[in-house]
């Protein structure tokens, strides 16, 4: 038996009744989860840290490693579903989980030197390679358990050879090529999905002058209304954020389409993914120069069948792509929620073909203001019971 084998067994239970409590973050599972992961990080760069230094591994993915492609979108408008779908394709390198790296990874490491990066980026890497998302699959990189070979092992200690062989090259590329094992040549592009990475483009174009991106939009009442079932589970409420958020994005789609163009930026839309997906996944195929392979329409991560992120229990379905979201795209929002998401984001959708009802400029500016007044009197009254109590 392993030394790690326990931790590896004590996770495996936490997985599982993590996965049954799923969105929420049920303690004392949530918290021993983490605390697992962390100890776990931690002894797998102790074991690649005793291991005398190696050859450098030749790098794999050859041009493609300065060409990757992003997929962004505001949450919960599909960005899970798409990346799932792209995970299997043969030509493609996908990482299964979102990196954040652009929106907040790389600015808190910044200051590190080499080492402290790669600690760091070990750290969120092997929990999100056991699990990306909250549900199966588990153990992307393999079971440890019915392994000789321990994968997690594996991928640290090339993360940190790769690293350390290139001091200046980016994590995220470094990230991309440590889960690259095969060398394969075929690889075209590797894949992040990192849905706000959609308001760090222009810092990532600096980083990555040839990246290109594919954003997913989604009618803004239904990406309200899945915001919200979320909240329900511990994500925090505030729909005026939300309708907000979302107007951003929609208005992010027809900006960076308009100025990147069709071969550097593509579009798809959510309802016709679910509802026509090999005609959606073959132009997907065509902007990024891969074969079309009926794989294209099998959302996996790490190759497994993909749960759908859904947080309604009975749209949970695994491998397959369903179009029970669409149908009443305001379901679940009160009539002042429905109010406000349609005024902010109604002149945006509409230039996006999503048939919502129009606004008026002052209309809009009445909703908004009488939104803004709720969520200070509700943060007043917030502050008010806590001196008092």
């Amino acid at each position: 038996m392993g030394e790690l084998d326990p931790l590896y067994r004590r996770i495996d239970e936490l997985l599982e009744l993590r996965a049954r409590d799923y969105p929420r973050r049920v303690e004392p599972t949530w918290s021993e989860l983490q605390r697992s992961f962390d100890e776990l990080s931690g002894r797998l760069r102790e074991k690649v840290h005793e291991a005398p230094p190696g050859s450098p591994p030749a790098w794999p993915l050859g041009e493609a490693l300065e060409a990757p492609v992003f997929v962004v979108g505001y949450p919960k408008s599909g960005t899970t579903l798409l990346n799932g779908l792209l995970d299997a394709h043969p030509q493609l390198l996908v990482i299964p989980s979102e990196s954040k790296h652009f929106s907040d990874f790389g600015s808190d490491t910044g200051g590190l030197a080499r080492d402290g990066q790669l600690d760091a980026l070990q750290a969120r890497w092997v929990p999100r390679l056991i699990n990306p998302t909250g549900q199966a699959p588990f153990w992307l990189l393999g079971r440890p358990l019915e392994l000789a070979d321990d994968p997690y092992l594996r991928f640290s200690a090339r993360l940190y050879a790769l690293g350390r062989d290139r001091p200046r090259q980016d994590l995220l590329s470094v990230l991309a090529a440590a889960l690259e094992e095969s060398g394969d040549a075929g690889i075209r592009a590797w894949v992040e999905k990192t849905p706000d990475h959609l308001f760090q483009v222009d810092r990532i174009l600096r980083t990555y002058p040839r990246a290109r991106f594919v954003q997913i939009v989604r009618d803004p009442r239904a990406t309200a209304a899945a915001v919200a079932r979320f909240s329900e589970s511990g994500w925090g409420s505030d729909v005026l954020a939300t309708s907000e958020g979302i107007e951003s994005a929609l208005g992010a789609a027809r900006e960076h389409s308009a100025r990147l163009g069709g071969d550097r930026y593509h579009v798809v839309k959510y309802e016709q993914l679910v509802r026509f997906p090999e005609q959606e996944m073959r132009r997907l195929a065509a902007f990024l120069g891969v074969d079309y392979s009926p794989r294209l329409l099998e959302p996996t991560a790490g190759g497994s069948p993909l749960t759908a992120n859904s947080g309604w229990a009975d749209r949970r379905v695994v491998g397959t792509i369903h179009a029970l979201s669409v149908g009443d795209p305001g379901a679940g929002l009160d009539a002042r929620s429905l109010e406000l998401v349609v005024a902010r984001t109604s002149t945006g959708a509409q230039a996006l073909g999503y048939d919502l009802p129009t606004v008026g400029r002052l209309r809009r500016l009445v909703v908004t203001a009488r939104a803004r007044a709720r969520r200070t009197a509700s943060k007043a009254k917030r502050m008010g019971r806590m001196a008092t109590s």
